[in-house]
Parts: C-alpha cells; structure tokens; sequence
C-alpha cells in the first residue's frame, strides 16, 4: 500500500499488550496516546461493558466482542513471531487500554486482544487511519480537529505560562481529568476555545451559544487556521476565565450572564480598540498584550469587565432575555455603540483606561 510500509492484524495476549502501555514503575505510559482524539473518558456506559466483560466467565470472548486496538509505528522489526517496534502510538484503543490497565488483576493467559499495527511515516496515512479507526465510535468534530499540528501548537503555547496565568488547553476530551494539581476552571475545551475566539475576534459573539455548531464550520478557515498567531486564542480564554471567575465571586451579577460572550467582545473594543490587526501579524500580539495587562490584574480585570455592562444594558433596556443575544443584529447594534465610543474616546484625545471606557461605571 503507497506511504504504509508494513501492516498486520491479528491478536496478542493482554498480558504481553499490558507491556506495552506500562512503564517500569507499572504505570500507565499517557504519552503513548497523544494522537488518540480522546483521554480516557471515564467509566461511560461502553467502558463498564468492556469491564463487566473482564469481570465475567466470558472473558475469553474479549478477542470477539471488542474492537481492539490500532498502533502506528515508525519503524518495526521481525524475528520469527517477535515485533520489535519502535517510535510507535496507540491511535485507537484508549478506552480499551485503560480499563485492561485497570483490571490487570482479572486478566488471564485466555484473554486477548485485536491488534492492527501500521509501519509508516507519513503523516497524511498516519490521520487516515486515525480519523478512520475512530469514526467507528461517536467522536465530536472538535475531537478529529485535535489531530491537527495547531493545535498540538496551542496546547504547548498553554503551558508556557506559569502561575496565575495558567490554562490548560483540552485538545483531547478529559485529557487532565483526575490530575489534582490542575484546577478544573482552568481548563479550556475546544469548543469554549471556539466561543471565545469566534466572540472577540470575528464578532460572533451570537452563535457562541445556540448556534455554536455553525462556528465549527469555520474551522481551519477563520477560526484555528495555520497562520494565526496563538497569543489571540489564549487571551480570549482567559478573558473567558476571568469573566466566569467574576460571575462565581458575585462581582458581575449573574443576569449578565446570557450576554457573557458579548461582554467578550466589549472588553477587546474598550481595552485595545475596535479594529485588530490581522491575526497573522506580529502587531495581533501586541493588541491582544494590552488586553492581558489588564486582564491579569484582578482589580483592572474587574474594573474593566464592570464597564461592558452600561451599553449592554442600555441596548436591552435592563431586561434580560437570553433569546436577545442569539440574534445578529444585537450584536451589529453593540458593535455600533462600542465603535461609536471607541471614536469618542480618540476625539477627545483620551487615554482608553477601563475606569473611563463606555461611559463610565457599571448601572
């Protein structure tokens, strides 16, 4: 087969697969499933199935009812029924690995799992097979999207920032579940990435919610494209963290709530003006680094998100109704209003502080 240099299938003992997936200190290898789409994801109603099946008289039958698993490796090497492979992933089988790693104890020579193994080093083979093996299985849009080098990009770029500043890129679903030293809140989905990207930076702060489906048609387009700088999706989520931090602690009521990805879009007008560089420049960063001086100050922040408030209210005249801010042209009419403020603010020669943006303090 053109770009597959070598392929088997069969089945291996889940003792001996057990050696591939465990260290030296019999713990799980993670990194051996960082291009599967998903972490492990739980005991959902599919893997209590696998376990009650371990856990059975039946387990000799696990060969029959599973699956199995699929491994890409760059280089293998035989000697009569021996593989030696090297450099190699589990791109499919998460799910299956982790409840056999859990139930090692009710494992037996009888027990065996399929096995298919894919020598290749190209990469488009490597994300056929990927995407293939896993669409045998509901898998979300967002989670194929996973495989792609942005954002393995983005997920790195995360982790450069230390302290108080931290997030955690979710590029695969569960991916820091039960790591104690990552706070939930901080954790930032695909699809909450999309949000609020799509909300501060494409004005789309209206399909956010109802019609989130619609962003994900944008997708390597205008949204996780190749060329775009990685500063814009990070500043974006932590505004998001910021904001939801401020509804928790009761600082922004919670009735401004169905607006919160407006308030996203405000805050970018307030704090760094109302056109932004193209998100493949060097200047992006810089706009969005005006942004994240405030942002990371508490009092600035909460200063900064309190001013979005006063034309948000004005617009809805105080009322509230969820269904509002799932229309265009609320946001066309906000973004009228916040230009229209932007332009004020320049005319009288001001400096855009947040304790002066939209007018003021919050009603």
């Amino acid at each position: 087969m053109e770009g597959v240099t070598e392929a088997y299938l069969g089945v291996l003992p889940a003792l001996d697969y057990l050696k591939l997936i465990t260290d030296d200190s019999g713990n799980i290898r993670k990194s051996l499933f960082y291009d599967n789409v998903r972490d492990f994801q739980d005991y959902n109603d599919v893997n209590k199935d696998v376990r009650a099946t371990l856990q059975s008289g039946n387990r000799d039958h696990f060969a029959i009812l599973n699956n199995g698993i699929t491994i890409i490796a760059k280089s293998l090497g035989t000697v009569g029924n021996k593989f030696h492979i090297e450099d190699y992933q589990v791109v499919n089988g998460c799910q299956t690995s982790h409840v056999l790693f859990n139930e090692r104890g009710s494992l037996t020579n009888t027990v065996h799992v399929p096995i298919k193994i894919v020598v290749t080093a190209d990469e488009n083979v490597t994300n056929e097979v990927i995407k293939a093996t896993n669409r045998q299985t509901p898998v979300k849009v967002e989670q194929l999207n996973a495989l792609s080098d942005f954002q393995k990009k983005l997920e790195a770029y995360y982790s450069t920032f230390a302290n108080g500043q931290r997030l955690y890129y979710e590029r695969r679903s569960r991916q820091f579940a039960g790591m104690q030293n990552v706070e939930k809140v901080r954790v930032v989905t695909m699809a909450n990435q999309i949000r609020a990207f799509a909300s501060m930076f494409l004005h789309e702060p209206h399909r956010a919610g109802r019609y989130y489906g619609t962003l994900l048609r944008s997708v390597g387009e205008s949204i996780f494209r190749a060329d775009h700088r990685l500063l814009p999706y990070y500043a974006s989520s932590y505004a998001l963290y910021r904001l939801e931090y401020l509804f928790r602690n009761a600082t922004v009521p919670a009735k401004y709530k169905p607006a919160r990805y407006h308030m996203l879009m405000a805050l970018r007008y307030q704090l760094a003006g109302a056109d932004h560089p193209p998100l493949n420049s060097d200047k992006v960063e810089k706009y969005c680094q005006k942004m994240l001086d405030t942002l990371w100050e508490d009092q600035e922040a909460a200063k900064a998100f309190a001013t979005t408030l006063k034309p948000i209210s004005k617009l809805t005249k105080n009322t509230f109704d969820r269904d509002t801010f799932k229309t265009q042209a609320f946001t066309e009419d906000l973004r009228k209003l916040l230009g229209k403020s932007c332009r004020s603010r320049l005319g009288r020669n001001t400096v855009t502080r947040p304790q002066a943006a939209l007018g003021g303090s919050a009603p």
